[in-house]
């Protein structure tokens, strides 16, 4: 499973603690993420603003666009989606795929 972030055009790993995450129904580990560090945190902060400077003059078509693709992104990955929402949450599978289905939702 990636579990990196996804900073300034590039995957990055944090470096700091790990932490496991708890199916709640079973109590398995099914992932270990690592945390952020105050100063990725930072870093990940300044690099949002320079971002910004240029993202807040794309023309709103443009935007929703983009929005689109990462809503069909996300669909077409929609079982895989629902089965971590179900052992990450505890949710039925069923509630877990609506959800995420929800993000088509325009």
């Amino acid at each position: 499973m990636n579990t990196s972030m996804y900073i300034n055009g590039q995957t990055v790993l944090g470096t700091g603690k790990t932490i496991d995450v708890i199916n709640p129904a079973t109590l398995d580990v099914i992932a270990t993420v690592s945390s952020t560090t105050p100063e990725q945190l930072d870093d990940c902060i300044a690099k949002a603003k320079q971002a910004f400077a240029t993202w807040k003059n794309v023309d709103d078509q443009k935007i929703v666009q983009a929005f689109h693709a990462i809503a069909e992104d996300i669909l077409s990955q929609k079982n895989e989606l629902a089965i971590v929402f179900t052992q990450e949450q505890g949710n039925p599978f069923f509630l877990a795929k609506l959800e995420v289905e929800l993000t088509e939702q325009r």
